[in-house]
């Protein structure tokens, strides 16, 4: 109400009147952007593209908005002075004002009833303590200036002086005309007290002397975790109220040393050493102490975990591996001390980190992670939540930044997936309440980075005061909706899932324990205090590597894709096209293919050019998931993006198995009808993006996503959909075509080396491998007779030679195996259909390698000839050549030398 107090009552109405997204509180900031404003204008016309606009309060964000309104404003007639525009980006004052009454007036055709302040009679001079200061003067000296003439001032160091120098003088004259007409403010005066006299009483000895306590400051989040795992083993309290500790202490001496009271940093150490003993390795210096917690150190003891983390490079493969095994066999006795005292768990994360904050990600690397996720494991075996919270404590907050990142690159994507492994590691699949409880927590977490100035503590949103209150509350599920949506998500990103929300007190009363955490999980839906884009990374990723989902996380998980895909963040939308496909492909395809008319109505209104090429290869892959759950009976599966070879993916997926298998979805069958309908849409959706005029890594991760669809039928659901299929393989044949080179040769394993390539994006890194054994020969031969017929206008042929070269490649992929001898008459009619054309070539270039290498795998399939002794690659063209030239009757040209 404070800052809306400076707009002029009838537009404060008439903003409030107009329904916006957003509340506007403080019209300068709110204003800002331009967003609010676009929306203002949308209100009148209807072709405002809202769309286009981003709600963000970065500058170059609020400047790219404005500079699309202020077109959008000129094209209808209404020109806004640059300096108002600038002043209201830059949320300068006496600037947000003028600019609405400015649309007001556009808009509205009527004019601000403005009343001329009234002159007070009588001027209250300002209070001394209200006086300018040397500094405001000068700060507003130069924010009367525009930004033009402050750039000019300001390149002139000449000016800047005498100007500041002017400034000062004018202040100073100022201060010594106050201090002559007003002297009695600047003299000093002390005050001078009279010493009291001492209180004495009769028989009371007014020597005491008071000694000063010293009073250790106690780690509230050790003591709240100490409590939980109290609670779990059953601690009691004395009946005199006080902690059991202080008995505990008396008979220390005389109870024998538990495995769990040994500190954790001493039993790896143990284990260290040793393996060491057995292999006779001995360091140089053994001089290192123990890390404790919090850097604290033991003098007396070697800290033999440190020692080996920090001389890796310096020991054999065979010692490595024999530690190693060691450390991933002592990880239940690391659980237990942790699930004993989880303060312990702050010493092996900083021990752990010695590898874990590099970025070479070697075989020594992914040992340390797969050791790190055995004693994960084992504790979420002993209690989750004691697992969750020491990994969210003591973990995770070191990595942050890692898991916020949204850049492009191998290594950044490859960390985060490497972090979130590890996390799935450390929470439990079959505990749903807990489960719950760890997505609102995580999200919570990663917002703290920027809610709570960058860092996240225990004593931010997520309070460990309350240690022991881990549980969350799911009731029934609403009623699913009819538009596509999981239950309760509403059409505009609403920011509260019906499916997870509180019990009531109709359905059951929580305990004492239960409300600390049964608040429902929603999007912290301001922008200032979360960052949306980076938890949906996440969850792209952490579903791929879900097993056994229940029916309200593929709910969850649905809902966050839907609110992503609103966004219009490139980067949420394709988080969400791939959490959709990660759903997919675990058999949850209907609240999937139910947003299918969105992502064609968004890939139809671009015309294909989506925002950002990852964008559309999730689009791709995620078509090419469906169809094969839809379609299952093509043979061979899609080839799905993978970082790297899955040595860290085969540790990070042996969760334990539990003892009562998690509540599977339950998924609907789809009629035929619908299955058909689906698909119909689907290859709607890669005819419009897969298209030679896209990304080149959009085309070759497409066509290596979609080249086992390839087939020389249409599923026997598409019957009488051939036209559609043959649309379907042509665009493949084009892309493929319209590649490099060296890529189309590594798509058709053409290149020496053999090796794949390796793309880095925001979402995944994805490896792209040769298609030729997925796809269907016969099919792709038989579509580029297709093409090719399409371009022959008889007499002629209508194609270049660079083109039809191209086309020849991608031919000779489909010959380099073994035809198969049931369809050796299908290949006879496509060398028959081909001849013309390659006679068309060989006339333009006799010694065109690539059109002799087709000639050459037609003669040695179809003609039955044998290879003789000796015969080498010039001869065998040699022989290809006459026999070609021999059936077609023909000839090369005369001035032209045969090979």
């Amino acid at each position: 109400d404070f800052f809306m107090a400076g707009l002029p009552r009838e537009i404060l109405k008439w903003v409030q009147s107009l329904d916006l997204s957003y509340a506007v509180k403080n019209p300068k900031r709110d204003f800002s952007n331009g967003f609010l404003v676009a929306e203002i204008v949308s209100r009148y016309y209807k072709d405002v593209p809202m769309h286009s606009f981003d709600n963000g309060t970065a500058l170059l964000k609020r400047t790219d908005n404005w500079e699309l309104l202020d077109k959008f404003l000129k094209k209808k007639g209404l020109t806004l002075p640059r300096h108002l525009v600038e002043g209201v980006v830059h949320q300068k004052n006496g600037t947000t004002v003028p600019m609405l009454e400015a649309v007001y007036s556009w808009l509205t055709n009527r004019k601000i009833q403005s009343v001329p302040a009234q002159q007070a009679e009588d001027v209250v001079p300002v209070p001394a303590y209200q006086a300018p200061t040397a500094s405001k003067r000068l700060r507003d000296e130069y924010s009367n200036l525009g930004d033009a003439a402050a750039s000019n001032v300001m390149t002139d160091e000449e000016a800047v002086r005498k100007k500041n120098e002017d400034i000062l003088s004018a202040h100073a004259d100022e201060a010594r005309k106050e201090k002559a007409t007003n002297p009695q403010r600047f003299q000093k005066t002390r005050v001078m007290q009279k010493p009291s006299a001492p209180r004495t009483a009769s028989g009371i000895d007014t020597n005491i002397t008071f000694k000063q306590v010293t009073v250790k400051s106690i780690d509230s989040t050790a003591v709240a975790l100490r409590s939980l795992a109290s609670q779990r083993t059953g601690g009691q309290t004395s009946s005199t109220g006080q902690d059991s500790g202080a008995d505990a202490k008396k008979t220390e001496a005389a109870a024998p040393a538990r495995p769990q009271d040994e500190p954790l940093l001493s039993a790896m150490s143990t284990v260290c050493k040793t393996c060491f003993s057995s292999l006779g390795v001995v360091f140089e210096s053994e001089s290192q102490s123990l890390i404790g917690v919090g850097g604290e150190s033991e003098a007396d003891e070697t800290n033999y975990l440190t020692m080996f983390m920090t001389n890796l490079n310096k020991l054999s493969p065979e010692v490595k591996s024999t530690v190693w095994s060691a450390l991933i066999e002592a990880a239940p006795k690391a659980a237990l001390i942790v699930h004993t005292r989880p303060s312990e768990f702050a010493s092996l994360t900083t021990v752990f980190a010695l590898l874990f904050d590099g970025t070479s990600y070697t075989e020594d690397f992914l040992q340390a992670v797969e050791a790190f996720i055995a004693i994960g494991q084992q504790l979420v075996a002993r209690d989750p939540q004691v697992s969750w919270h020491v990994l969210l404590m003591y973990f995770l907050p070191r990595y942050q930044h890692e898991l916020r990142q949204s850049s492009v690159g191998s290594t950044g994507v490859y960390k985060r997936e490497i972090l979130l492994r590890i996390l799935h590691a450390y929470t439990s699949n079959t505990d749903l309440n807990q489960r719950l409880l760890v997505m609102r927590q995580f999200q919570q977490f990663l917002a703290a980075g920027r809610a709570y100035g960058g860092g996240y503590s225990a004593g931010s949103s997520l309070s460990f005061a309350n240690a022991g209150s881990f549980t969350t509350q799911v009731v029934q599920k609403p009623p699913p909706s009819t538009d596509g949506a999981p239950a309760g998500t509403e059409e505009n990103g609403g920011v509260s899932p019906s499916a997870i929300s509180p019990i009531t007190d109709s359905q059951q009363q929580p305990t004492a324990e239960q409300r600390n955490a049964s608040q429902p999980l929603h999007i912290l839906a301001n922008p200032r205090t979360t960052d949306l884009t980076s938890f949906l990374l996440c969850l792209s990723f952490l579903v791929s590597i879900e097993d056994g989902m229940s029916a309200q996380i593929v709910d969850l998980y649905m809902y966050y894709a839907i609110v992503g895909f609103t966004m219009t963040s490139p980067v949420a939308r394709g988080c969400s096209i791939s959490i959709m496909g990660s759903l997919a492909s675990k058999g949850c395809v209907a609240p999937v293919t139910k947003q299918l008319p969105k992502i064609l109505d968004m890939v139809n209104s671009s015309q294909g050019i989506v925002d950002w090429w990852e964008l559309n290869v999730q689009i791709l892959i995620l078509c090419s998931t469906l169809l094969d759950v839809l379609l299952p009976n093509v043979p061979i599966p899609s080839p799905t993006p993978s970082p790297r070879p899955q040595s860290a993916s085969e540790m990070a997926n042996n969760p334990p198995q539990p003892t009562t298998p998690p509540p599977q979805p339950q998924v609907r069958p789809m009629t035929p009808l619908q299955t058909a309908n689906v698909a119909r849409t689907v290859y709607k959706i890669i005819d419009v993006l897969l298209q030679p005029n896209q990304a080149l890594p959009t085309r070759m991760i497409g066509v290596m996503s979609l080249a086992h669809h390839v087939t020389q039928k249409p599923h026997e659901m598409l019957q009488g959909e051939d036209a559609m299929h043959s649309t379907f393989i042509a665009s493949v044949i084009q892309v493929l075509a319209s590649l490099p080179s060296s890529d189309r040769e590594s798509l058709l394993d053409f290149s020496s080396d053999g090796q794949s390539i390796h793309q880095s994006g925001v979402i995944r890194n994805y490896t792209i491998r040769p298609i030729t054994n997925a796809w269907d020969g016969v099919a792709t031969a038989s579509s580029i007779c297709n093409v090719l017929a399409s371009k022959h206008v008889p007499p002629e042929l209508i194609i270049s030679l660079p083109d039809l070269r191209d086309l020849m490649e991608v031919l000779a992929a489909t010959l380099s195996d073994k035809i198969d001898p049931n369809s050796k008459s299908m290949w006879w009619g496509i060398l028959k259909s081909l001849e013309k054309t390659i006679l068309f070539g060989l006339q333009q270039a006799p010694d065109d390698d690539v059109l002799l290498h087709v000639i050459a795998r037609f003669f040695l399939e179809l003609s039955g000839v044998e290879l003789q002794e000796g015969d080498n690659m010039d001869t065998l063209e040699a022989k290809a050549l006459e026999w070609f030239l021999q059936r077609n009757n023909a000839a090369l040209p005369a001035n032209e030398p045969s090979p």
